[in-house]
């Protein structure tokens, strides 16, 4: 099929299989934000007892990205003017090290027991930061490609 098509066919078959691989990656990124923020929510006992922490604190986890969406709304703004490229990058790092640290948060320290929740805290925090990318560039997505 290929080797009948003109080198204008072949790259316009190239570019929509680009741009499909990008809003499929976009996809699975917003997908694994949104379980990232709201996985604490049905284990609210189960974390409250594995971190030893009260209600108000098993709550911050979750409400954490609504509170940084503002200022991550700016970042993501303000990047996305420059790059759309690099913003969706630093979005799946943002989203990549929240995972990274809410790991670290859940595996029992010996020497130091209280670094549990406050690395779990800010890994809430830093995957707070890059969400906003993903509720915010949908519509800059779709005009650019």
């Amino acid at each position: 099929m290929l080797l009948a098509c003109s080198a204008a066919e072949v790259l316009t078959l190239w570019e929509c299989f680009v741009s499909r691989f990008v809003l499929l990656v976009f996809s699975a990124g917003s997908i694994t934000s949104g379980i990232l923020w709201i996985s604490f929510s049905p284990i609210a006992d189960e974390a409250k007892q594995y971190f030893n922490i009260g209600n108000v604190s098993v709550s911050l986890l979750g409400l954490v990205f609504l509170i940084t969406y503002p200022v991550g709304a700016l970042i993501c703004s303000y990047l996305a003017e420059r790059s759309l490229y690099r913003t969706l990058v630093l979005a799946f790092v943002f989203t990549f090290l929240c995972g990274v640290l809410r790991l670290l948060g859940s595996v029992p320290h010996k020497h130091v027991p209280t670094l549990s929740f406050p690395l779990t805290l800010v890994g809430q925090i830093v995957g707070g930061l890059g969400q906003p990318t993903f509720t915010n560039l949908p519509l800059r997505l779709a005009v650019t490609w």
